[in-house]
């Protein structure tokens, strides 16, 4: 047990220049299928009545990533 208890985690490369990247405003993760326009009218037409089903199919994505769409804020992520 004392090794670990001496052991100090330090930042390595790649977690220095990540940060750097973070700081500069890089995006990181798979890109978001619907921007947030598609959002705000995915949330217009199902409150007039269209299914998730059929909106799903016109955008060419799933109905989990239409109801999550549904769900989140419509700005812009930072």
């Amino acid at each position: 047990m004392r090794c670990i208890a001496k052991y100090k985690p330090f930042p390595t490369r790649q977690f220095r220049e990540a940060e750097r990247a973070k700081a500069k405003g890089t995006q990181f993760g798979r890109p978001q299928a619907l921007d947030v326009g598609q959002k705000r009218k995915i949330a217009e037409r199902y409150a007039a009545g269209e299914t998730m089903a059929a909106l799903a199919a016109e955008y060419e994505v799933g109905e989990a990533t239409i109801f999550r769409a549904l769900q989140g804020p419509f700005e812009q992520a930072a």
